[in-house]
């Protein structure tokens, strides 16, 4: 019996299982030239959708579509159904599928899979068959990112197969076959509603006054690569009056240390707390402003895009004061912490009105640079931030978060 191919993910959906053959291997079926591949799963038949991909593979494979479930959640299994159809069956040998997960503006793969494109039992492939290729990807309970996108492709050794035409790949010849409305997760990009404060904060490092209760809370701070928490957290509180935005930074720290002791020192390779501003969100001109833990500060702009033109002759007349709870450069005892209080003035933040009214939104992201130290050296870190970059780069602008400002 022959279906024209464009019955292919209908017939998926309806779950037909017309005339072809059961799977050879779990999760895997060679179906002749001429037959509809067909896959049911074992999701329900309800939650599956089917979408033609029709990407060429250096003319040796075809991607002729995908079955994918519309919804996942962490700490779950997935599954991705791929139909090839083989062109050069002499060239299959040795070919691996690869698919990865990831939520948008992750500049790495959060989780993915591999596996050889045949498997022992077939054989005789010719040229028009299909390749019915099941993977199960187990999501992490831990997981940062609102949606799930999954991407395929072919590997073998250190070559990644072309994939044309270029509209069908992410330029790294990745296909992306799904997008997942995933649950359970933490936020993609956070929002965090900020208030306004008519309190007198008198920056000191102590958060005595009474608002810094009340205050926006943001936490957990997340490690770059989002799979986890970080061991020592950050806590971050906000306010704001018509022209400053205030911050306080409350760190967990057992070893509190910089060797930094001028202004615009690299207090980033260091201990270092710091804020990330690009007030319009059109990821051209932004500011980095940080602080150490013995308050030397380092402030900078960029303009034009991601880490261009940066500038350390920008001066912003922040303000900061800093407490530490426990000895500065000394790992002989255990600290408990340090706190770095904050005042920023918006007539020094690009692409602002000069003030800060209720109802206005800027991207913002916070971070942290944490230093593991054993006798004197360091000997690891942890980076992490209010909205994870998801990639090794601070610079990540499209991972900032929002602070909407509000009475």
């Amino acid at each position: 019996m022959r279906q024209p191919a464009n019955l292919l993910f209908s017939l998926i959906l309806l779950g037909s299982y017309g005339c072809s053959p059961a799977p050879e291997l779990p999760g895997m079926m060679h179906t002749k030239s001429g037959q509809v591949p067909l896959t049911l799963g074992e999701d329900p038949v309800e939650n599956l959708h089917g979408t033609s991909i029709n990407a060429n593979l250096e003319d040796i494979l075809t991607l002729e579509g995908v079955a994918a479930p519309k919804n996942a959640h962490t700490g779950s299994p997935v599954q991705i159904t791929l139909i090839w159809r083989v062109q050069k069956p002499q060239n299959l040998n040795g070919l691996k599928v690869f698919v990865h997960g990831q939520t948008r503006n992750a500049e790495r793969h959060q989780i993915g899979a591999d596996h050889p494109l045949l498997n022992p039992k077939m054989n005789k492939i010719k040229a028009g068959d299909y390749i019915q290729d099941q993977f199960k990807i187990d999501i992490p309970s831990f997981f940062v990112g609102d949606t799930l996108e999954i991407y395929a492709g072919l590997y073998t050794g250190k070559k990644r197969y072309a994939v044309t035409p270029k509209a069908k790949h992410d330029g790294k010849n990745r296909i992306k076959v799904a997008t997942l409305q995933l649950q359970g997760a933490h936020p993609s990009l956070p929002q965090a509603k900020i208030p306004q404060t008519k309190e007198n904060i008198v920056i000191d490092g102590k958060l005595n006054e009474g608002f810094w209760k009340t205050a926006a809370q943001l936490t957990p701070f997340i490690l770059y690569h989002g799979k986890r928490e970080a061991t020592q957290q950050t806590r971050v509180k906000a306010a704001w009056t018509t022209d400053y935005l205030y911050l306080a930074f409350e760190c967990d720290d057992k070893d509190v240390h910089t060797p930094y002791l001028k202004r615009d020192d690299p207090i980033y390779d260091s201990e270092a707390v710091e804020i990330f501003i690009d007030a319009d969100g059109d990821q051209d001109d932004y500011i980095e402003l940080q602080n150490a833990p013995n308050n030397v500060q380092f402030d900078a702009n960029f303009k034009g895009g991601r880490r261009k033109n940066f500038n350390t002759s920008y001066t912003n007349g922040y303000q900061t004061k800093t407490t530490i709870n426990g000895t500065l450069n000394n790992d002989s005892d255990t600290d408990k912490g340090w706190i770095s209080e904050w005042k920023i003035p918006v007539k020094d933040i690009p692409d602002t009105n000069g003030v800060i009214a209720a109802g206005d939104r800027w991207r913002v992201n916070l971070f942290r640079l944490d230093r593991l130290r054993r006798r004197g050296k360091v000997k690891g870190s942890e980076a992490s931030a209010w909205s994870s970059p998801l990639s090794g780069d601070f610079h990540n602008i499209s991972r900032m978060g929002t602070f909407l400002f509000v009475e």
